[in-house]
């Protein structure tokens, strides 16, 4: 479906090499960089017509997670900014879980009789 994918894995290879040698860059910029790129050439990978709308709904919320991951490994980032991305990695790995669990069927194990008052 996205053909253009090859393309832009090969512009982002060439990006990452290229951007340490930009005056000004830092290795920790350009890292970040390239790691979010190809996250978002990896993301558009997995979300393809052949699979169903949960498929294409879990993997959106995973690569939105693998980016991420990608920002938090940057050591440049704010210690409140970082609090911010693992509150947002909980809050995505929580709607992957709902998500999952709303598409299964009617379990009463999971519930449990409302007390009287």
């Amino acid at each position: 479906m996205l053909s253009f994918l090859p393309i832009l894995t090969l512009i982002i290879n060439a990006l990452g090499t290229a951007l340490p040698l930009i005056p000004g860059v830092s290795a920790t910029t350009a890292k970040t960089a390239t790691g979010l790129a190809s996250g978002v050439v990896s993301l558009l990978g997995t979300i393809t017509p052949a699979n169903t709308t949960s498929q294409n709904v879990i993997a959106a919320l995973s690569g939105a997670m693998a980016l991420l991951t990608t920002l938090k490994a940057d050591t440049s980032i704010a210690p409140d900014t970082l609090t911010l991305i693992d509150n947002l990695i909980g809050e995505i790995q929580a709607a992957i879980v709902a998500y999952v669990s709303a598409g299964t069927a009617f379990n009463a194990a999971n519930y449990s009789p409302i007390a009287t008052v």
